[in-house]
Formats: structure tokens, C-alpha cells, sequence
């Protein structure tokens, strides 16, 4: 009982981070979002700020993944190191390190998100292989 719970609390979380990293809804549409507002898929706006992959080229894509798992990577690895070694926090039980690690996460993801699509830019502007 207690796994079935655990699992449906997982897929929850991550059905609600999913929906919170898509982008923003032009409208509710219909009844207060019961029906889109349009079925037609050209009527939606074009959102400028994401480039689509035919125009970004596959090094300024790269750049843009790598950066991004290399900040979310040294930053576990930080957060790590502090809550398991500083003399403070780790005789703590393991329980609030834990729910620590997990919300620190929901800071450091959009955060190492954001240095990657910085990454992208740069490669962008710097045009290596043109």
C-alpha cells in the first residue's frame, strides 16, 4: 500500500513539473479551461524566445544541454558535500537532508536551465563554423 502510494505521489510530482516547465497558456479557453480554445494548431501564437532546431545549429544545442547538466551536476554535488559534511547539518537525521536536497533542486534546475540557454547564445552569436 505504502509503494502504491509512494508511486502515485511520483507521478503526480511529476506531471505537475511538467506542466510547470511548458510554457504559459495564451488563455483557459472555453468554461474556464474544460476546452481549447481553438483546435486549430497554426492559431496559436509562435513564442519568439525559444528558436526552432532547423535555425539553432547542433553546436549552440549541445552547448546549451551540456552547460545545463554541468550546472545541475556541480550543484548536487555541492549541495552534497554540505548537507553530508558540514559538521552543522550532518548529524541531522537523514530525512530533512533529504527534503533539503529535493527543494533545492527546484531552485537549481530552472537556475542551471537558464546558464544553458545562456550557453546557447553564445555559441549562437560567436558563429564557430560560419
Amino acid at each position: 500500500m505504502i509503494l502504491a502510494l509512494i508511486a502515485i505521489a511520483a507521478w503526480r510530482v511529476s506531471r505537475y513539473l511538467k506542466l510547470a516547465m511548458s510554457g504559459r497558456r495564451s488563455s483557459l479557453g472555453v468554461a474556464g479551461g474544460w476546452f481549447p480554445a481553438s483546435a486549430d494548431p497554426t492559431s496559436l501564437p509562435a513564442d519568439s524566445a525559444t528558436p526552432t532546431l532547423g535555425k539553432t545549429p547542433f553546436h549552440a544545442r549541445a552547448a546549451e544541454i551540456l552547460g545545463a547538466a554541468l550546472i545541475w551536476v556541480a550543484g548536487n554535488v555541492v549541495m552534497g558535500l554540505c548537507l553530508l559534511e558540514v559538521p552543522p547539518v550532518s548529524g541531522m537525521p537523514p530525512v530533512p537532508k533529504g527534503v533539503a536536497w529535493i527543494f533545492g533542486n527546484f531552485y537549481l534546475i530552472p537556475w542551471a536551465r537558464n546558464i544553458g540557454r545562456r550557453c546557447r547564445r553564445h555559441f549562437e552569436s560567436a558563429d564557430i563554423h560560419g
